[in-house]
């Protein structure tokens, strides 16, 4: 059991304070479908992994090339 990954939960304010933006943008991009969430009732909370994976996937890649 202690090999397995600890999930941690975020919710709205800690997940903007997590991405450095304020609370709206966090709701906007709830609202675009832009970042996952998970449900607990009428909860929403953020997996720290998919705010981890959203960062990555927002990144703009520097070409070796110019």
């Amino acid at each position: 059991m202690d090999n397995e990954p600890k999930i941690k939960l975020h919710d709205v304010e800690s997940a903007a304070r997590f991405l450095n933006v304020k609370v709206s943008q966090i709701r906007s991009l709830v609202f675009m479908r832009k970042i996952s969430v998970v449900h607990i009732g009428r909860l929403v909370r953020f997996d720290e992994r998919d705010l981890i994976d959203f960062i990555e996937q927002n990144k703009t890649k520097i070409s070796d090339q110019y």
